[in-house]
């Protein structure tokens, strides 16, 4: 069966400190969130970047490695029915029916990022910044696993018996890695 495992688009909220030891070096820290009733991320960048000066403005280019949570607080449970087992077909009064029920859960994991930005400064020591990011992800799902046979019992003519012999009952974790884009503009305060 195959379990989706997706991240949404939807809304991020970032925050963010840098500092600039030098006009061709800039490094410092951000914070990244989502905003998502299903799937809640959460994660610390450390990244650095080199700033090539502009006649107005500058352009960085960097990278960044982080720490992060996923915590998957709804998801949906799946079920379906199956007339074989590992390629072997079943007998003709039964049914293999695989059941996924979506466990709430809380998981780490270190993003990768990268990004463009362009800096462009105003008044009173404000700049404004047009910023690209892109980031490498994982996403996580976690689902019991139930195996259950079905069988049919035909007793008399009007009466049949369903009998369920439940033979596997495990978690499992579903990961996928995801590419997930941003273009964000933000005003920013030189100190």
């Amino acid at each position: 069966m195959n379990l989706p495992n997706k991240i949404d688009n939807g809304i991020w909220a970032t925050a963010g400190i840098h500092f600039q030891p030098n006009s061709h070096f800039q490094w410092g820290y951000s914070f990244h969130s989502n905003i998502n009733p299903n799937l809640s991320i959460n994660f610390l960048l450390n990244h650095v970047g080199f700033v090539v000066p502009l006649k107005k403005g500058s352009v960085e280019i960097g990278c960044g490695l982080g720490f992060g949570t996923t915590r998957r607080i709804r998801g949906n449970s799946y079920c379906d029915s199956f007339d074989s087992y590992i390629k072997y077909p079943l007998k003709t009064n039964q049914l293999l029916e695989e059941s996924y029920s979506f466990i709430p859960s809380i998981h780490v994991f270190a993003p990768i990022n990268g990004h463009i930005q362009f800096i462009y400064p105003l008044k009173n020591r404000f700049e404004i910044a047009a910023t690209f990011n892109g980031f490498k992800m994982p996403s996580y799902n976690l689902f019991e696993k139930s195996e259950t046979v079905l069988t049919k019992d035909q007793i008399t003519p009007n009466i049949v018996a369903y009998r369920r012999e439940e033979f596997t009952f495990n978690n499992i974790t579903v990961k996928s890695t995801h590419r997930l884009f941003s273009i964000g503009l933000s005003l920013r305060l030189k100190l």
